[in-house]
C-alpha cells in the first residue's frame, strides 16, 4: 500500500494523533528526566566540595556557581546566604552582590517579615510580591519572587538560602525539593564548621592548660616513644619539640640505659599491669624525681601511658632542714628540762645556805664555805 495512503488512514482512524501525543509526552519526560538528573549532579557536586577544611570565603565561589548552574534549570537573579547568629540575622553571601545585597548587611524583623517568618518556623517559603505579602527587604532587592530554604539540620538552624527573581517565575514541587536540598547540603556544612571549631577550640585549651602546669608531662605510647610534652617536659630535657617527638622516652628524660630501661622502666609495669605506678628515682645530677604513670585508654583499647614528674628535690631539702630544725628545737627542749630539774634541788640549797649564813660567824671556818654556796 502506497505511503501516502498508511497515512491517510492513520489520520482517520485517529493512530497519527496519538503518536505524536505519544512523541510530544515522551520527549516532555524526556526533559524532565534531564532536568532532574542535572539537578542531582549540582547537589552532588555541592556535597563533594563541602568539607570542614573547606574555608568560609570558598562559599562565595560556592554562591556563584549555584548561580550560574541554576540558570540552565530556571532563571534566577540573586542567590545569597544568610546566617543566623546571636539572633540576628545578616548577608554573608551574595552572588551578584549590590548596594542592597552585600556581606555584612543585616536584616531586621521589620525589614525582613518574611525571612524572619522562614526561620521561626524552620519552614521553606515562597514570597510573591503580587500576593501582597510585605517585605520591605525582598522587595528593595527587586524581586518578583524569592524562595526562602531555611539551613536546618539535626534541629539547629543556621540560616537560610535565598534564591530570588525579578519575573514572575514559578517553581514546580521538584524544583522546591531541590532548592530545599541545595539547603540541607550548605546546612550541613555549617555544622561540620561549628563541630570542628568546638573540637579545635576544645583542642586548644587542652594543650594550653597542659602546657601552663609547670610540673613534667609527657605521653608515651606502648613502644614508650614519646607522643606529646609540655612545655615544663622541653625545658627539663633541654631539647626542642621536633627533637622530642618520637624518641624513647629513657633517651629524653631518663638516665638508665636503654637495655636497663627495658628491663627496669616502671612504665611497663603500668603497661602489663593496667595500674597506674608511683614511685622516686635519684638522677645522676642529683635531682630526685617522683614518678606518676597513668595508662591511657581509648575504647577499651590501651594507647600507652601519661606520665608526669615532680622535681622534689627542693622539697627534700627543705624535709632535711625542716627535721633538723626540730632535732633542735627537741635538744632545747631537753636542755630546758635538765636545767630545770637542776635548778630544782640547787635553789632549795641555797635556801638553806642562807639560813644557816645567818647564825654562822664570819670567823668560822663554815662561813667562807657558805658564802660561796650562797653566790
Amino acid at each position: 500500500m502506497p505511503e501516502h495512503k498508511i497515512q491517510l488512514i492513520e489520520k482517520l482512524t485517529g493512530v497519527y494523533t496519538s503518536k505524536r501525543s505519544y512523541y510530544a509526552e515522551l520527549k516532555d519526560k524526556i526533559a524532565e528526566l534531564s532536568k532532574r538528573n542535572f539537578q542531582l549532579e549540582i547537589i552532588n557536586e555541592l556535597a563533594q566540595e563541602f568539607n570542614i577544611s573547606l574555608p568560609k570565603e570558598y562559599l562565595n565561589k560556592t554562591v556563584k556557581k549555584i548561580y550560574e548552574r541554576v540558570q540552565d534549570i530556571f532563571y534566577v537573579k540573586q542567590v545569597a546566604i544568610l546566617t543566623l547568629r546571636e539572633q540576628k540575622l545578616r548577608v554573608s553571601y551574595c552572588y551578584p552582590a549590590d548596594e542592597s545585597c552585600y556581606k555584612g548587611i543585616e536584616i531586621t524583623s521589620e525589614e525582613g517579615k518574611e525571612l524572619w517568618k522562614a526561620v521561626a518556623n524552620c519552614q521553606q517559603i515562597v514570597w510573591n510580591k503580587e500576593m501582597g505579602v510585605e517585605d520591605n527587604f525582598l522587595s528593595r532587592l527587586g524581586l518578583e519572587v524569592a524562595v526562602l530554604n531555611p539551613l536546618v539540620t539535626q534541629n539547629k538552624i543556621y540560616g537560610l538560602f535565598m534564591v530570588g527573581s525579578d519575573r514572575d517565575t514559578s517553581y514546580d514541587p521538584m524544583d522546591m525539593t531541590f532548592l530545599q536540598q541545595l539547603a540541607n547540603q550548605i546546612a550541613i556544612y555549617f555544622q561540620d564548621g561549628a563541630l570542628f571549631a568546638e573540637v579545635n577550640r576544645a583542642k586548644s585549651e587542652w594543650e594550653a592548660t597542659v602546657k601552663a602546669v609547670r610540673d613534667v608531662i609527657v605521653v608515651i605510647d606502648r613502644k614508650l616513644r614519646v607522643l606529646r610534652v609540655n612545655q615544663a617536659a622541653l625545658q627539663f630535657c633541654g631539647l626542642s619539640e621536633p627533637e622530642v617527638i618520637g624518641r624513647k622516652y629513657c633517651d629524653a628524660f631518663c638516665s638508665l640505659s636503654d637495655s636497663q630501661c627495658h628491663e627496669d622502666c616502671v612504665f611497663y609495669e603500668a603497661l602489663r599491669t593496667g595500674n597506674s605506678i608511683n614511685t622516686q628515682r635519684r638522677l645522676e645530677d642529683g635531682r630526685v624525681l617522683e614518678m606518676y604513670g597513668y595508662p591511657a585508654t581509648q575504647e577499651n583499647r590501651e594507647m600507652g601511658v601519661v606520665v608526669y614528674l615532680i622535681d622534689i628535690t627542693e622539697r627534700l631539702k627543705m624535709q632535711v632542714q625542716l627535721l633538723q630544725a626540730a632535732r633542735l628545737a627537741a635538744l632545747g627542749e631537753m636542755a630546758a628540762g635538765v636545767a630545770h630539774e637542776l635548778n630544782t634541788p640547787l635553789a632549795v640549797i641555797i635556801g638553806d645556805a642562807q639560813l644557816l649564813i645567818r647564825n654562822t660567824p664570819k670567823d668560822d671556818h663554815r662561813y667562807k664555805i657558805l658564802d660561796d654556796i650562797k653566790t
